[in-house]
Formats: C-alpha cells, sequence, structure tokens
C-alpha cells in the first residue's frame, strides 16, 4: 500500500499534541510556584489554592481524567477519576497501632501514638454517612521511615548534617541513587565552579521502606477522602454551591444513597490547617467518601 505522508503528518501532529501538553500543564504550574502562588510550596496548607488553579486546567485540557499531585511526605491532592470531585490525604505514614478494648470493637479502639487519633477517626461511612475508624486491612501497605530526622524544627535532616532544612519529613533525607547524586563532591575541592555544579545536582530522598499489614496487627491509615466542590474546584457543602456530577448547575452534597446531606466538621491541627498546632475544622469539608491511599505506595485499597 501507497503511504500517504499527508496523513502521516496530522497523525504525527496529533500524538505530538497530546503528548506535549502535560509538560506545558507543568511548566505553567511551575511558573505559577515560581511566581509565588503556593505559600507553602504546596503543602497541605496550599490544597484549596491548588484546587483552584487546577479547576482551571481541568477546564482547559477536558482530555486528562484527573489532574493531581503527590509529596514525599504523603500529601495528595487533585481533581478527577470522577466528574467534578476534588481527591485529598493528609501527609502522615500509614500503619499506626491501634489499641483495641477488650470487646475488639476498631470504633472504640484508639491510636496508640495520640498524634494521630484524628487521622484514626476521620473516615466516613460512603452510603448514609458518619464517622468511622480507618481501620487499615490485611495486605495494606504503608511506609516506614529507615531512618528518623530530628524532631527539632531547626536540626539538620540530611544524612551529612552538613546542612539544614525546614522537617518537611519525619524520615532523614539521603542521597538518592542516581549517578549525580553518589558522585564524590568532595574531591572536586580544588575546581570551585565544578564543586559547586556537583553539589547543585545531588538530590535528597526521604529514607523509608514499603511495609504490608500482617492479619495478627491492627493498625489505621491517613485517608484519602473524595470531597464533593464548588464551582471554584474548592471542596464544598454549602447547601446550593455544590457542582453536580456530570453538570455545571450547582446543588448539594450527598451521601451514596442520595438523600443524606454530608456535614462534616472534624475539629483537629491537621496540616491543611497551617501546621504549628493550628486547629481548624474544614479539612474534610464535603469529604463523603474514604480510601486507603497513599501516593508513595500507588496502591488503593478498598475498606
Amino acid at each position: 500500500a501507497e503511504f500517504n505522508f499527508e496523513v502521516g503528518q496530522r497523525i504525527h501532529e496529533r500524538v505530538s499534541s497530546y503528548m506535549g501538553t502535560p509538560t506545558i500543564l507543568l511548566l505553567q504550574l511551575q511558573r505559577y510556584r515560581e511566581n509565588g502562588g503556593f505559600p507553602s510550596d504546596l503543602g497541605a496548607s496550599d490544597r484549596n489554592a491548588f484546587f483552584r488553579l487546577n479547576d482551571a486546567f481541568m477546564e482547559t485540557y477536558p482530555q486528562f481524567q484527573s489532574i493531581y499531585y503527590g509529596l514525599e511526605d504523603g500529601v495528595f491532592a487533585g481533581h478527577g477519576f470522577s466528574s467534578k470531585i476534588a481527591n485529598y490525604r493528609e501527609p502522615g505514614h500509614s500503619g499506626y497501632e491501634i489499641v483495641m478494648e477488650d470487646d475488639g470493637d476498631a470504633a472504640s479502639g484508639r491510636a496508640k501514638d495520640e498524634s494521630m487519633e484524628k487521622h484514626y477517626g476521620a473516615c466516613v461511612n460512603s452510603t448514609v454517612g458518619g464517622e468511622i475508624p480507618c481501620l487499615m486491612n490485611t495486605g495494606g501497605k504503608y511506609t516506614q521511615c529507615t531512618a528518623m530526622a530530628p524532631s527539632s524544627s531547626t536540626g539538620p535532616l540530611f544524612e551529612d548534617g552538613e546542612e539544614e532544612a525546614p522537617p518537611l519529613f519525619d524520615c532523614l533525607l539521603e542521597k538518592c541513587t542516581d549517578e549525580a547524586s553518589q558522585r564524590d563532591c568532595d574531591a572536586l575541592t580544588n575546581n570551585e565552579t565544578e564543586h559547586s555544579e556537583c553539589l547543585a545536582n545531588i538530590k535528597w530522598c526521604s529514607s523509608y521502606i514499603i511495609k504490608e499489614a500482617f492479619d495478627n496487627e491492627t493498625l489505621g491509615f491517613i485517608n484519602r477522602g473524595t470531597h464533593c466542590i464548588d464551582r471554584t474546584g474548592v471542596p464544598s457543602q454549602t447547601l446550593g454551591e455544590v457542582v453536580q456530577k456530570d453538570s455545571v448547575k450547582l446543588g448539594n452534597c450527598y451521601y451514596k444513597d442520595g438523600s443524606t446531606l454530608v456535614h462534616r466538621d472534624r475539629v483537629g491541627d491537621f496540616a491543611y490547617c497551617g501546621g504549628n498546632g493550628k486547629i481548624c475544622n474544614d479539612t474534610f469539608v464535603g469529604a463523603y467518601e474514604s480510601f486507603d491511599y497513599d501516593p508513595r505506595v500507588r496502591e488503593e485499597m478498598k475498606m
């Protein structure tokens, strides 16, 4: 058969356009980030700022079913997988120990680490509402630090102890395994330019392993919530201001029974609130479903 060059050229253009769009989108996000659009550098407290920008991306690039990001501290935020919803996960490690009462009822259990108690009770019955324990199933995956960073706000986070940085992770940061990061920069001290370039090319990775929950363990997880959103893409449960699925009409946020209104106001010092012990009650606003999901594991576990 004779090759039609013009048809081939059109196919090449369409494929190039489709494959190139994610790069363009990332460059736009990077530029917005550099311009100070995310005061916390896309940390948890920047959730709503990202959702407003991402809503514009979702409208501009309808060919993508979902646009999202995940961080090495466990934060996950994005729109998609279903029409007109937002997904969000707080930072931190799942797999925290649950102390059960004598009756063995998960609802009466508590997190051994008191700081995780706010997460243990944050899951929700997606059918009729009501908070339920975030109890990990057997086989659930979670991250565990192999080396812990100092708990102080000013202590060094890097394995060589030569640099200091804000405690973005509780796992010690170590040099990644790529060739540039493993290069011995100390051997280049006689050449200041080459030495500086070597240091600039070092990438740091959070030191953790992925573990699996065994059937003799009782562990909790940090849930990824699915939220109703308003017309700006921000989680909402305000009556008359929620964008309806597969529509541009506004209405209310319901659980899956279609009649029970979502009203979430769990109080806690969540990272979304702003950190440093700040307390808020809108972290789970509009969240009608919970999943055991960690972007570092990339495996969703059903409750």
